[in-house]
């Protein structure tokens, strides 16, 4: 378990355990013009074997039941939260630069260019925020580490890329024993061009995985 106390700020309230409140969520693709020449769209998929039920996760945004005052629990329901850096060297830990992409679905995600890395990656299992004064608060979380420490393969002229589907086999002790990389490209550029239209272009560009000791099958 982890917890943490910060200084109780409104991003804070919807963002939780993200980087204690001062994260930048990227946020999913709607429409091409959103992507804007310092971005680049990730199109991929994460799955979880077993899918996770909705009952393992507890999720609770303030001190007062359900109450959601700024829709902070829609950022982390049944979503991976994927923290991205800079640099390769960037520690295994949250990050500033977050995205938030949908589980067993395919995602349509905008995210920086220069933030190639992905330094850290998990889902919450357990979120609770406890107000304990006027300006602080508590938050207690669990997480289901996901093993993806890799480099995307961004190129200046990207507009979207392919990212394969990441498969993620979960054992008894509810920890991630594999990772499995599928390439489903034809079905995500049919996807794509559904949304987008049929001049939408996507290139397959499956990540490079950085560390050896988690490396896909």
């Amino acid at each position: 378990m982890d917890r943490r106390r910060f200084t109780l700020m409104l991003p804070a309230m919807a963002f939780g355990g993200l980087a204690a409140g001062c994260a930048t969520i990227h946020p999913e693709v709607r429409q091409l013009g959103e992507i804007g020449n310092d971005g680049v769209m990730l199109v991929g998929r994460i799955e979880l074997l077993p899918t996770l039920r909705p009952e393992e996760q507890d999720l609770k945004m303030s001190s007062f039941g359900d109450w959601d005052p700024l829709g902070g629990k829609k950022l982390i329901q049944n979503r991976a939260i994927l923290y991205l850096a800079d640099r390769p060297d960037a520690p295994q830990a949250p990050t500033r630069s977050v995205t938030n992409p949908p589980l067993e679905q395919l995602f349509f995600m905008r995210i920086p260019k220069r933030d190639r890395f992905l330094a850290h990656a998990m889902v919450f299992l357990t979120h609770r925020v406890r107000v304990t004064g006027p300006k602080t608060a508590d938050v207690d979380t669990t997480e289901l580490w996901l093993p993806l420490r890799l480099e995307f393969d961004i190129r200046p002229g990207d507009r979207a890329l392919y990212v394969g589907t990441w498969r993620a086999r979960r054992d008894e002790f509810n920890e991630v024993s594999s990772v499995q990389v599928l390439d489903q490209y034809p079905a995500a550029v049919a996807e794509m061009r559904k949304r987008f239209g049929s001049d939408a272009a996507l290139r397959k560009a499956l990540p490079t995985w950085r560390d050896t000791r988690t490396k896909p099958s």
